[in-house]
């Protein structure tokens, strides 16, 4: 808790310094387009994937899992989730892609946190930021879901402005 509110408040003091003075050079430096990265889908996977990781090395263990979770204001998301055993993999393949067969893919982010029985609950996320849909790619995965984890999977769509798949 120490943690998270000594970051709240470096953002919160950037965010004044920002707002105070709209030609702050944080404001206009973003380091993903200096890199030429800025449009790199895998990139941001990764970088998310890194946060929702509970071993990673930012030290916050669970939390930004917890927090992202409960920010899907799902009400069938049972409550008693094992987030330390948490698994996230970036780019999962979940076999060759038959479209006729409507299966298989690479899954851009992809949880399994297990409830107190052990049984896994599955999240998908599928990342957009510049990228148009595959054919039949949300279909794909949730099939794989549905019949991997019946009942216990969630899918997400991820885009810069919240557009709809």
């Amino acid at each position: 808790d120490k943690q998270i509110t000594e970051l709240l408040e470096k953002v919160r003091i950037l965010k004044e310094k920002s707002d105070s003075n709209p030609d702050v050079i944080l404001e206009k430096y973003n380091f993903f387009s200096f890199l030429g990265l800025s449009h790199d889908e895998c990139v941001f996977s990764m970088m998310i994937a890194n946060l929702l990781k509970v071993n990673a090395a930012h030290g916050f263990g669970t939390v930004f899992l917890e927090s992202f979770i409960k920010k899907l204001s799902i009400e069938t998301i049972p409550a008693n989730l094992n987030f330390s055993k948490s698994k996230v993999t970036v780019e999962k393949d979940i076999g060759p892609r038959n479209d006729s067969e409507k299966e298989g893919g690479r899954i851009d982010i992809f949880i399994e946190i297990p409830d107190e029985n052990e049984q896994y609950w599955a999240f998908i996320i599928e990342n957009k930021i510049y990228a148009e849909d595959q054919n039949l790619q949300l279909k794909r995965y949730k099939n794989y879901a549905n019949k991997v984890y019946p009942n216990r999977n969630f899918r997400v769509y991820l885009t810069l402005i919240g557009k709809d798949p």
